[in-house]
């Protein structure tokens, strides 16, 4: 039923002229026109979404093809993925499809009373309230569903929010089960006339809270926006087809029975038929198509090798194995290991001096009057280094000031050397604005630490970064009136929907076993309204896990773009996935086993079991 519904649309598109044959029926940006042929469509033009939108914006062609397709879809009572890839600006497409979408039924009957939800990560939701306020200030009627539980609740009781044509809010309600009044107030009032899910990837898992409690939220139209939607997992399709299609999934009670439909379609057979249905409702355009006129990014790795201190540190890791606990730990600790020393617990602290810690804290109150000497002590032991130093730097206990690290401490990683050089480098003496990503909002502390040592001006935007704050740092850092050369993000929180045009050079400081996680940390500067060529650094730690994780990415990377391209690699890709997975989880394994066995000559260290490959990749 799902394949003929495709091929229904596909008809459809095609007689507006807005489809391609090839890739299975997805949608090629070369061959997309924007005229109309046999078919009663009538196209959206530049004039319309001025009328309904407001005279300032104006849309590019893939823009106006990407509204265009929207409209259709909704008209023959379908819904898509507008799956662009990312900068090619989907928040501006969805903003004029909602409002191109809201004038045409006004049009037809002035009655009409349909709002719209956009939900979207809190990382953007500043951004998404901004963009509505600037592009289209003919929608007076756009309000910010967030805020504490009190303020929630008299949100629900505003007359501003029941009137509002569109409501902005967060997956947050979704993904908390203490949250069910907010998803009861959401429900009360659907069908909504749209659903939009800004960052829709997020919805990779069906069987989680998230993705449940959504695809419970009635809406005529469902809209998903992702830069990266199609990647080789047969969950992550099936869980975009099950949200953009309850209705019909839930008559053949696939939710039902999620292992089993999963099991099946595990197979390149099963991969190949999800894409196949899923294609028609995917429109998918590349910057290098449309955008010709967008600076290069160029690419840069910067490989270090650990010096014997640094190398030492790694190596005793493994001597813990039991200390870890699991694999999964102590492939963590590697990493942390591999980025910067004081992430862990080693020798700038002996166990006189933590105890003395504890004791300041238990007179100043550190952690809460209850905590006496021993429920601290427990609490200290398994800080790091950092950690411990980040105690003594605190302004409540000045007792502890000689125990601070000195500045020389941040230079025992062979990254934070190569940034000593890069970093001035690239602001002083090339006059250039500096994203500079991590995973690790820990790190982005010592980053902090190793910019004021060399006396660079930072600004910072991690998960904890207030959301009334962002905007306001994002558009300064823009528009120069920062003193901010360097802008520290976190790679999860802050890669995500954010604009940050007014840096040309990004530096990834530990990469991420998901390439598109540094991706799209890479577009936040490589966008439209970028002016300037980007750089793009990576920083790698050689001989260490660092390196695998890299040649990992670079292989999901390499399948994910042959997945996405023109033409038909299905049978290709579905063919070399599997053992390809499967030889690099052996790598992984054979790097965690040469650890191992490296120090276990060194040290003769009593050595835990080792984990098959396959329970490695499953862990990662």
């Amino acid at each position: 039923e799902c394949g003929a519904y495709a091929a229904k649309l596909i008809t459809e598109l095609r007689s507006a002229g807005l489809a391609s044959s090839t890739r299975h029926g997805a949608l090629c940006a070369g061959e997309m026109v924007s005229s109309t042929s046999s078919t009663d469509f009538k196209p959206l033009d530049q004039a319309e979404v001025r009328r309904c939108c407001g005279p300032d914006l104006k849309l590019r062609p893939h823009q106006i093809v990407g509204v265009n397709w929207l409209l259709l879809l909704e008209r023959v009572g379908a819904n898509g993925v507008l799956a662009d890839d990312m900068g090619l600006g989907k928040t501006i497409q969805t903003i004029a499809y909602l409002a191109a979408s809201r004038a045409r039924k006004l049009a037809q009957d002035p009655s009409y009373q349909g709002r719209d939800v956009v939900v979207v990560p809190a990382s953007t939701l500043g951004n998404w309230q901004r963009e509505f306020s600037r592009w289209a200030p003919y929608e007076k009627r756009v309000v910010v569903y967030h805020g504490s539980q009190l303020e929630r609740s008299h949100l629900r009781a505003d007359r501003d929010v029941r009137n509002a044509h569109v409501i902005l809010t967060t997956y947050t309600w979704w993904e908390r089960e203490a949250c069910e009044e907010d998803r009861a107030y959401f429900r009360s009032h659907a069908p909504w006339a749209h659903v939009v899910l800004d960052e829709g990837h997020n919805l990779r898992n069906p069987d989680a809270s998230r993705s449940r409690h959504l695809r419970r939220l009635g809406a005529r139209s469902r809209t998903v926006l992702s830069g990266t939607p199609i990647m080789n997992r047969p969950l992550d399709l099936l869980s975009l087809l099950l949200f953009l299609m309850p209705d019909l999934f839930r008559d053949c009670r696939v939710t039902d029975r999620l292992e089993e439909v999963i099991a099946a379609m595990d197979s390149v057979g099963g991969v190949k038929k999800l894409r196949e249905l899923l294609a028609p409702f995917c429109l998918r355009r590349v910057k290098q198509d449309v955008l010709q006129s967008l600076p290069p990014k160029t690419s840069h790795i910067r490989s270090v090798e650990l010096d014997s201190k640094q190398r030492k540190a790694y190596l005793s890791v493994v001597g813990k194995t039991k200390e870890y606990g699991s694999d999964q730990h102590l492939f963590t600790a590697l990493r942390k290991a591999a980025n910067h020393p004081l992430l862990l617990k080693l020798d700038k602290y002996t166990d006189e001096q933590r105890a003395r810690v504890a004791r300041e804290c238990v007179y100043a109150g550190f952690f809460g009057a209850q905590a006496d000497l021993s429920r601290v002590q427990s609490e200290l032991a398994s800080y790091d280094d950092f950690s411990i130093h980040c105690i003594c730097a605190e302004a409540s206990m000045p007792g502890l000031r000689d125990l601070c690290l000195k500045p020389e401490v941040l230079y025992e990683s062979a990254k934070f050397k190569e940034l000593r050089t890069l970093l001035p480098d690239l602001v002083r003496t090339q006059g250039r604005r500096v994203l500079l990503f991590s995973q690790w909002t820990r790190l982005l502390d010592l980053m902090v630490e190793l910019c004021n040592d060399l006396d660079l001006g930072t600004c910072r935007l991690d998960g904890n970064t207030p959301i009334a704050e962002r905007q306001g740092m994002v558009a300064a850092f823009n528009d120069g009136t920062s003193s901010a050369k360097i802008f520290l993000l976190s790679t999860r929180a802050g890669g995500l929907g954010i604009n940050l045009t007014g840096a040309d050079a990004v530096v990834i400081h530990d990469v991420d076993f998901n390439p598109e996680i540094d991706r799209q940390a890479e577009d936040r500067a490589h966008r439209i309204g970028q002016t300037k060529p980007v750089d793009v650094y990576r920083l790698v730690a050689e001989g260490t896990v660092d390196r695998d994780i890299l040649d990992l990415a670079a292989r999901k990377r390499a399948v994910n773009e042959r997945v996405m391209a023109s033409g038909d690699p299905l049978d290709e890709v579905g063919a070399e996935a599997a053992p390809d997975a499967a030889s690099v989880a052996a790598a992984l394994s054979k790097a965690l086993e040469e650890y191992r066995t490296a120090n276990a000559e060194a040290d003769d260290l009593e050595i835990g079991p080792q984990k098959s490959a396959e329970e490695l990749l499953r862990e990662r």
